[in-house]
Parts: structure tokens; C-alpha cells; sequence
């Protein structure tokens, strides 16, 4: 015991002794801002499977006790519509007050009950993004998010936007024109009749819409591997990218990353089309997981409405880990799709879209846990 009281002893001191120093050299806040950043940066945004298109993690040590919709309880801007069908789209405008602590945006059944479909509601302070429903009085379970991706932000003294779509399932949910993620009904979306704006926020303007497909995608192309060497290049998450001429037999795709420091999921998509809504088709989804201590990578295709049954493979610490960078290669063939991993092949994946498989794929779509170093497309000429 007395050792460890000597041990605790003396780390208190050099905290301490730090601290003073860090305090002096007026560097102590922004070592500690610089510390959260790091260590924020690095985890899970949102988690994507097979089976969900999430954000949907809980991370209990952020998540505050109280379900207070904001810091001020008056309605800032309303707007009654008569019902709610896929397709309709609001969005909503403003400004983020100096001193914003958060904000809400809940659409709302305007009849006896008033329940409360949606509670979209962006906590500043802990960096994160809150979605519950209230029904028959009470809130249910929180649907939260560790951070906003950097195309995400929200700024305080910033102008905002974000867009709520309903769909036949979901909302879908835009944060300054990128999408962030969905939230599945919990109140039938035809009993939605009204929306309310709370909280720190001012000149806000609600605007109702139409839209046919989801989400407005900035148009580019795969870049080549000569492209990826200019000193411009970034490549952010969700990266999505066009494949001129589809991905046929003489193709392949690399990806060149980092797992970050807490993952959950990551999803490498190659699909028909870059909306999110309606589903395209999906012919390969190579999903690697993290949770629960196990790390599997799973295979599968969407089409028809609907996933078809997984294939599962356990990977290694070597392969694919927290914080350990990787090179997946996908290369197309004449039935089936190689996957490589590290430059080993780590599956071979037979193509459930019957002939049309290499045809129908013109998009890439990487989204989840991956810091993203270079993705490029190679064309092997035959002989």
C-alpha cells in the first residue's frame, strides 16, 4: 500500500507541476482543446452494415441526462403543412447565436397527443447530434453521434443548413449540404403535420420542397494514380466518385487508408448511381466491423429492395486494425469480383446481378471510419 501511495503520490505532483507550467506559458487551453481534437478526430462518426445506414451509436459518457430540447424553450419559427409524403423535403435556414449552447428542429403531430416525430437537436458544446422521437408524452431512446464529419460543422456566429427528407422508412438528413446520416420512424410520417424551431438560433426560414432523389452529390471522378500524386488532392469521408465506362473486366479500384483509432464499421460500395434514396442497387458491399471485439469483414448485394445473405470472414490484427494503415484492392473479372487486401487476396466474391453486374456499377462509395490517404482506378490493358 505504501508503494502505491508513493506512486499516486508523485504522478499528482507531476500533473501538478505541469499543469503550472502549461498554465504560465498560457498554453494550457489550447494544448487541451489541441488533445480533445486528436482525440475526437479519431472516433467513430458512424457506423454502416449491411443490415443499417446508421450514426445510430450511443456513446453514454457524452450523452447529458436531461432530454431539454435547448437552452431556450420558445419557438424561434413554425411552419403547419397540410401531410407529409415521401419526397418532401424541408430545409431549414439560419444563423448559430455567439453564445449557442444548442438548438432543436422537431417535426410534430399537431393533434391532441402532439407527438414529436423527429427532435433533431445539434449539442455544440459536446460536439454531437441528437435524434429521438417523444410519443404519448415520452422521449425514447437517443439516437447520437460522437462528432460531426468537418463537412458537417457548425459553427457558432455561422450561417447553417439543414435539410430533413422524408421517405417511405426514414428522414434523411443533410448538414450543410452533405448528407450526415437517417433516423427510421418511430410515429408514422403520414400523421407529421408541422415543424418548430428552438433554441439559441436567429433568422431562420423554413422551406418546403419537393425531391426525387437524395442527396445533391457533387459531381467527380475517380482520379488516376498520376492524379493522386499532386499535392492538392484530399480525400474526405463519405468520398463518393464516379467510375467513367462502369467497373469492367479491366479494372480494378485501390484504396489506400487508415483504420481510425475507435471504429466501428466501414463500407466500401460499389453501386448503381451515388443517391442514397431511392437504394440503388448495390452489386458489392465490402463491410469490415469492429465492435464486440471480433474484426470481420462481410460481403453482400442490395437489389430488389432488399440485402441479400451476407458472406463473413474474420481478419487479423495484420490485416486490418485500429490505427494500422491498409491498401484493399477490387479488382473485376468475368464472373466475380477479387478483393486483396495488403496485396494478398483476401476473397473472391461471385456476382449476384446475373450479366449486368459490371454494367450497372458506374459509382464508388466509401463511408465509416477510414482516413483516406489515396483512392484511385487502374486499367489493365490485355493482350
Amino acid at each position: 500500500m505504501s508503494v502505491i501511495a508513493v506512486l499516486v503520490s508523485s504522478s499528482l505532483i507531476g500533473f501538478y507541476r505541469l499543469s503550472v507550467y502549461l498554465y504560465r506559458s498560457q498554453s494550457f487551453s489550447s494544448t487541451f482543446l489541441n488533445f480533445r481534437e486528436i482525440i475526437m478526430s479519431n472516433m467513430s462518426i458512424e457506423s454502416i452494415s449491411s443490415c443499417e445506414i446508421a450514426g445510430n451509436s450511443n456513446y453514454g459518457l457524452l450523452k447529458p441526462k436531461s432530454p431539454d430540447l435547448s437552452q431556450k424553450s420558445e419557438v424561434v419559427c413554425s411552419f403547419n403543412f397540410k401531410e407529409a409524403v415521401p419526397g418532401v423535403c424541408f430545409v431549414i435556414t439560419g444563423v448559430i447565436l455567439k453564445t449557442c449552447e444548442r438548438f432543436s428542429i422537431n417535426l410534430v403531430s399537431t393533434g391532441h397527443k402532439q407527438d414529436i416525430a423527429l427532435h433533431l437537436n445539434p449539442r455544440l458544446p459536446q460536439n454531437y447530434i441528437v435524434r429521438n422521437s417523444k410519443i404519448n408524452g415520452s422521449w425514447g431512446t437517443e439516437e447520437t453521434c460522437s462528432q460531426y464529419s468537418s463537412h458537417y460543422d457548425l459553427f457558432r456566429g455561422h450561417k447553417f443548413s439543414i435539410e430533413i427528407l422524408i421517405t417511405e422508412s426514414e428522414f434523411m438528413l443533410s448538414i450543410n449540404n452533405r448528407h450526415f446520416g437517417s433516423y427510421a420512424h418511430r410515429v408514422p410520417f403520414r400523421k407529421i403535420n408541422g415543424i418548430e424551431v428552438k433554441g439559441d438560433i436567429k433568422e431562420v426560414a423554413i422551406d418546403q420542397l419537393y425531391r426525387d432523389k437524395y442527396p445533391e452529390v457533387p459531381t467527380q471522378d475517380i482520379l488516376s494514380y498520376d492524379e493522386t500524386l499532386r499535392d492538392d488532392v484530399k480525400f474526405v469521408v463519405p468520398y463518393i466518385a464516379n467510375i467513367p465506362g462502369g467497373f469492367t473486366r479491366n479494372k480494378s479500384i485501390h484504396i489506400i487508408g487508415r483504420v481510425k483509432m475507435l471504429p466501428h464499421s466501414i463500407a466500401f460500395n460499389l453501386q448503381q448511381s451515388p443517391f442514397f434514396w431511392p437504394h440503388p442497387t448495390v452489386p458489392l458491399h465490402v463491410n469490415p466491423r469492429f465492435g464486440g471485439g471480433k474484426h470481420i469483414i462481410c460481403r453482400n448485394t442490395w437489389k430488389n429492395g432488399k440485402w441479400m445473405k451476407e458472406e463473413r470472414t474474420d481478419i487479423s490484427s495484420r490485416d486490418l486494425s485500429p490505427g494500422r494503415e491498409f491498401h484493399l484492392v477490387i479488382e473485376c473479372d468475368f464472373d466475380c469480383y477479387h478483393i486483396h487486401l495488403n496485396d494478398q487476396e483476401f476473397a473472391k466474391y461471385m456476382f449476384r446481378c446475373d450479366d449486368n453486374a459490371t454494367k450497372i456499377v458506374d459509382t464508388l462509395n466509401i463511408a465509416g471510419d477510414v482516413v483516406l490517404k489515396k483512392v484511385y482506378l487502374q486499367t489493365r490493358i490485355y493482350d
